[in-house]
């Protein structure tokens, strides 16, 4: 579930930078949203950039800045799925024998 929805959050603030001006309500919460599901899940990379965003870049207007770093939040988010994907694939072979 965790992955499902933070898909979706992700997209929809990567769609929300695109527009002009930057729905900042909206992407607000969404990461309050993708912050919450990151710490219940111990996505501790995802948190510290969700948490970079909220409080660095986006609070302080930096448009370009926070660009990046949701960049950066996309990779952290990649590569802990990348990591766990396997043990969820066990998971599912076995539950099937």
């Amino acid at each position: 579930m965790y992955f499902k929805d933070s898909t979706a959050f992700l997209e929809t603030i990567e769609e929300a930078m695109k527009t002009i001006p930057i729905d900042s309500i909206i992407v607000d919460n969404i990461l309050h949203q993708l912050k919450g599901s990151s710490a219940s899940v111990g996505a501790n990379k995802v948190l510290k950039e969700v948490n970079k965003i909220t409080r660095q870049v986006l609070g302080k207007g930096n448009l370009e800045g926070t660009k990046a770093s949701i960049l950066k939040l996309r990779k952290e988010y990649d590569s802990f799925k990348a990591k766990l994907e396997p043990y969820f694939q066990a998971n599912s072979v076995a539950q099937v024998k």
